[in-house]
C-alpha cells in the first residue's frame, strides 16, 4: 500500500518542482528586463528561446509574439533581428549576437548573469545600482 501512495505522490512532487523552477525563472527575466528597460511593466518577446512556460508567472511584465513591439526580446539566437536590447540565455548567443545587452545562461552548474558594457553603451541603457556589480566588458566574457 505504501508503495502505490509513493507512486500517486512522486508526479506531483515532481510537477511542484518543475513549477517553482518557472516561477524562479519568470521573476529573474523581469527582474533584468525591468533594469534594462526603466519601465514597470515591459514588454518582452521571445526569439529562438521558449519562454511561454515562464510567462503565466510574470507579476508585472507581459508576454508579446510580436518582437516588433516589445521593449526587450529574450534570445538564444545569434541573429540581432529586431534592434532590440536581447536577453540571451546561452552564452553563445551572449557572445556572437551584437544586440545582447545582458546574459543569463548556465555555466559551470550555476547560473551566470552578466551585462555588457560596450553594448548597453550602444543602447542608451543605465543600470540601476543594484546590478553594477554584474557589469562586464565584452573583452573579459572570452576565455
Amino acid at each position: 500500500m505504501r508503495f502505490l501512495l509513493i507512486l500517486v505522490i512522486i508526479p506531483y512532487i515532481s510537477l511542484a518542482f518543475q513549477i517553482e523552477k518557472y516561477i524562479i525563472l519568470s521573476r529573474l527575466i523581469e527582474k533584468i528586463a525591468i533594469a534594462l528597460t526603466h519601465k514597470n511593466n515591459p514588454k518582452i518577446c521571445q526569439d529562438g528561446v521558449n519562454i511561454e512556460p515562464v510567462a503565466p508567472y510574470f507579476k508585472y511584465a507581459s508576454f508579446t509574439l510580436n518582437c516588433n513591439n516589445a521593449d526587450i526580446v529574450v534570445s538564444n539566437s545569434y541573429i540581432p533581428a529586431f534592434h532590440k536590447p536581447f536577453l540571451a540565455m546561452s552564452y553563445d548567443a551572449l557572445l556572437k549576437n551584437p544586440d545582447a545587452v545582458a546574459g543569463l545562461y548556465w555555466l559551470d552548474g550555476r547560473y551566470q548573469l552578466v551585462f555588457v558594457k560596450e553594448r548597453l553603451r550602444r543602447f542608451g541603457i543605465t543600470l540601476p545600482k543594484d546590478y553594477k556589480s554584474f557589469e562586464v566588458s565584452i573583452k573579459d566574457l572570452i576565455f
